[in-house]
């Protein structure tokens, strides 16, 4: 009797393989993304500590020398500001676009898992149908012998 062999076993271990490959890429891209989330977090907290810093000073007449000191500070934490912001789209972006790419190869996998459990039920099948056609033979070749006898 013939083995099963499912003709796409190959294509569904590489994609199985690129499905872990592609989760262990999005939890790392998460960590990334994350890790950049909170440090925009701190420099938005460190900019609005540092806002409300600069008005209290103003108002107990501090000298002009340090307001301008705070000033030029805030312009240099509002750069990194918006770089940090930009980091964080990016990094969101890409977190997103293996997400995407992550659920087409898990949909891929699953479409190809059905179809393998499918052949594998017409395997089966056609398997049974082969052990009753030698049973039906061997009672046929045994009827015919004990007639015979």
């Amino acid at each position: 009797m013939r083995r099963f062999k499912f003709r796409l076993q190959t294509a569904l271990e590489v994609t199985r393989r690129r499905e872990d490959v592609l989760y262990q890429e999005l939890k790392k891209r998460q960590a990334a993304y994350q890790q950049a989330a909170e440090e925009l977090s701190r420099l938005q907290k460190l900019h609005a500590k540092l806002a409300e810093d600069l008005n209290r000073s103003c108002r107990e007449g501090l000298a002009a020398e340090m307001i301008r000191l705070f000033k030029n500070y805030m312009q240099v934490l509002e750069e990194e500001l918006k770089q940090q912001k930009t980091a964080v789209d990016r990094k969101k972006a890409e977190l997103e676009r293996c997400r995407a790419e992550l659920l087409f190869y898990m949909k891929k996998r699953k479409v190809m898992e059905k179809l393998r459990q499918r052949r594998w039920e017409e395997y089966c099948y056609w398997l049974q149908r082969e052990e009753q056609k030698e049973l039906d033979e061997t009672a046929a070749s045994r009827f015919i012998a004990n007639q015979e006898a």
